[in-house]
């Protein structure tokens, strides 16, 4: 395959923020062979921007997903994104049927979840809550152990555990029955998931992407990437670009 055939990877993200995050991703998409292509609310209707021109989907981490998705009430004191959850629910059910790899991340990881079924708890105990950092350094520098349980995600890294930077303040509470649990805290809380069988579908609770400089964080890029070259099919006549896109 050459550099011109890269699998075409959608990464969701806010219309509003996220620029950095569309970066890192985009980075690590490009590191495994890949060309990330940032989506949004704004550009879902562009002809070239619905899930049957992609070979992949990353859905990003951002704000919390509207409760109203799986029948609970909001926090008046949090913000959501309607436009966004609402094209994230689409794709996520859309690749599933299309059975097309899906990485979803932090907030990501919640949404492909509720989109299959399942819930989240909103509000996590002050005893994990006061663990977490308060400022930007703290922010950066945060690692925890979580405990990776036999499946795809466990072979990625080639370990039973793993130190990750998830600083996330809700929780998988239902996990949907189409999913395995793949990783776990010490508190119990769900770090990651994952569907049996061929297709690749993961979610993880921490920001692979913030943490490239680490070869086993570029390896979940690389399979997804993978599982998307395994699944994509190159016209010869179609031409693609290397840069990053992110639309208008």
């Amino acid at each position: 395959m050459t550099a011109d055939h890269r699998p075409r990877i959608a990464v969701t993200t806010s219309a509003k923020t996220d620029a950095m995050v569309f970066a890192c991703i985009w980075l690590g998409v490009r590191l495994a062979g890949g060309r990330a292509v940032r989506v949004t609310e704004k550009t879902r209707d562009r002809d070239d921007h619905h899930p049957g021109t992609f070979d992949g989907l990353v859905i990003a981490g951002g704000f919390n997903v509207h409760p109203s998705h799986y029948g609970e009430e909001p926090d008046p004191d949090k913000e959501y994104d309607p436009g966004r959850d609402r094209l994230e629910m689409d794709w996520a059910r859309e690749f599933w049927r299309l059975e097309k790899p899906i990485l979803a991340i932090c907030r990501g990881m919640q949404l492909l979840n509720v989109s299959r079924g399942g819930s989240i708890l909103q509000i996590l105990d002050e005893d994990r809550l006061k663990r977490l950092p308060s400022t930007p350094l703290g922010y950066m520098v945060f690692r925890k152990s979580v405990d990776l349980r036999p499946g795809r995600l466990q072979g990625i890294f080639g370990r039973d555990h793993v130190r990750v930077n998830s600083l996330h303040r809700q929780a998988l509470d239902a996990v949907a029955d189409d999913f395995q649990v793949a990783a776990c805290d010490e508190y119990k809380a769900v770090q990651g998931i994952e569907a049996p069988g061929e297709v690749f579908r993961m979610g993880v609770q921490f920001h692979p992407e913030l943490m490239l400089h680490r070869a086993d964080m570029r390896r979940i890029f690389r399979a997804l990437v993978s599982a998307a070259k395994a699944g994509a099919e190159f016209p010869e006549s179609e031409s693609r670009t290397n840069g990053p896109d992110t639309g208008p």
